[in-house]
């Protein structure tokens, strides 16, 4: 379970830098008019890509498991 929790950590510390890139290059599109469009659908496509499909359907798994495992707040 460690070794999972790092590699989720780990995902939301790259989406956070490519967050990061994207803002920088919708800055530049707001500031000079052009920006690297091709980046920014990249990023997007993966940001949507990667958590719809690998990313999020893994925390569901254990979050669904952990809440049938922990008694709700008063049912204890």
């Amino acid at each position: 379970m460690q070794y999972t929790l790092m590699l989720w950590h780990a995902d939301h510390v790259n989406f956070g830098r490519l967050l990061n890139l994207l803002e920088s290059e919708l800055q530049l599109a707001h500031d000079r008019g052009t920006a690297d469009y091709d980046l920014m659908l990249d990023i997007m496509h993966y940001m949507l890509h990667y958590s719809d499909t690998l990313h999020h359907p893994k925390e569901d798994i254990v979050f669904d498991a952990s809440s049938r495992a922990t008694p709700a707040p008063g049912r204890r």
